[in-house]
């Protein structure tokens, strides 16, 4: 089964999501003007290691792109498909955090039972996200293929190995039992026998001098995830008691050392986009703001928003308290122009950036899911974008951040925002 992406169809390749150079992605020209690049830095905080930046900056090449990731997000609306990929990404990372104890270990025993653990919590997650998705029945081509594609990945015999014989050698390692004896300046390990236990004969033989509960002395030891010399020397004994099973260890370890199939590790970063947006949004709907995935067209020039708003403006007033004001406006027929005017502080460019916003995202890789309008019943496929906030200062002078232009009808007095689209 050919799958490749939940965030494009095979046939659409020319849409790029992966990291193509070390640092930052290159960002649009007009994300600044817009406060896009603030949506897209409140996203990417706390998931910085996934890169999401490349995917957000990445332009979608084709209407079917769009709608294939407004399918998925009709998935994700469900609880059960959400909860389902939450749960597979949680999993990633407590497998690669698992995979990052190896670099911090001394010793190569100790680093190959962490890489064990971690391959461990790999096959869980897949497994898991297989069976919860079997189970939520999601309907949207992405999810569909993907669902496709594991039940054949955990049937090959790659996989198949790396979740029986990791299980197979997580049971055995937890059945070793050695013993150590430790003298002045020297220890001993060996396989254990039938040692007395002197424990219980030391309380029996103070039994007689009890004279009721007495608090308890037991000192607790921290746990470090790490070895000191000591328990790694021990380990090495172990190690050589029983090569049989450590000897199998290794070569499991070396089979497996890059156990991430490429698919899933995709996988993971594109879910991490797509719950990235999931969380930023959640507060806002909170509050009563709605989101929908509108219909595109790219020959229909209608547009059509109600109940839309400023995302980024949305976001830092949701978060002080505060209530936002959301605009209605509609574009039919032969109408292209939006003519904006009134005082200052009344919302002007609230809106112009609002309106740019949606016009900005129906040509980026972040929006596809969900618009800022509750119903836009037709939305225009923009080709490509341009910002110019312009700002009329006084009579006879328009500037803006990239340039000043003389402007020549002295009766203007008013402020104007613009906002240029290039189709």
């Amino acid at each position: 089964m050919s799958f490749e992406s939940i965030l494009k169809p095979s046939k659409s390749a020319d849409t790029a999501t992966e990291p193509t150079a070390d640092g930052p992605a290159p960002v649009p020209d007009c994300f600044h003007d817009l406060y896009l690049d603030q949506v897209m830095a409140a996203l990417m905080a706390g998931r910085e290691a996934y890169r999401l930046d490349w995917i957000f900056c990445a332009p979608v090449a084709d209407l079917t792109t769009i709608l294939y990731r407004q399918n998925l997000w009709s998935d994700l609306e469900k609880a059960t498909i959400a909860t389902s990929l939450r749960n597979f990404a949680q999993q990633m990372q407590r497998s690669r955090k698992l995979k990052q104890m190896t670099a911090k270990s001394y010793d190569e025993w100790s680093a190959r039972r962490w890489l064990l653990d971690a391959i461990r919590a790999y096959g869980v997650a897949v497994r898991t996200l297989n069976e919860t998705l079997g189970q939520a029945d999601p309907a949207s081509e992405a999810l569909t293929l993907l669902r496709q594609w594991l039940d054949g990945h955990i049937q090959s015999e790659r996989f198949r190995h790396l979740i029986d014989e990791g299980e197979a050698i997580s049971r055995d390692l937890s059945d070793i039992v050695y013993a150590a004896s430790v003298g002045e300046g020297a220890f001993t390990v060996c396989r254990a026998g039938d040692e007395v236990d002197y424990g219980a004969d030391i309380e029996e033989t103070f039994a007689r001098f009890r004279q009721g509960d007495v608090g308890s002395h037991w000192v607790e030891l921290r746990e470090t995830q790490t070895l000191d010399h000591i328990e790694a020397q021990i380990l090495e004994f172990v190690a050589r008691l029983n090569p049989e099973i450590f000897g199998r260890l290794q070569t499991f370890c070396d089979m497996f050392q890059n156990y991430e199939d490429t698919v899933i590790s995709r996988l993971d970063r594109e879910t991490q986009f797509c719950l990235a947006y999931m969380d930023f949004i959640a507060p806002l709907r909170e509050k009563g703001l709605s989101f929908s995935c509108p219909v595109l067209s790219e020959t229909d020039k209608t547009e059509n928003a109600e109940q839309t708003f400023d995302l980024a403006l949305a976001a830092r007033v949701i978060g002080d308290g505060g209530t936002v004001v959301t605009n209605d406006f509609a574009l039919n027929g032969s109408e292209r122009i939006i003519m904006v005017t009134g005082p200052n502080q009344g919302g002007k460019t609230t809106f112009a950036r609002t309106f740019g916003q949606l016009h900005s995202t129906s040509g980026s890789s972040f929006a596809e899911f969900t618009y800022l309008a509750l119903r836009p019943d037709r939305w225009p496929r923009t080709g490509r974008y341009v910002s110019t906030m312009m700002v009329s200062s006084h009579t006879g002078e328009i500037t803006g951040r990239d340039q000043t232009q003389p402007y020549t009808d002295n009766s203007c007095s008013r402020r104007y925002r613009c906002c240029q689209i290039t189709q």
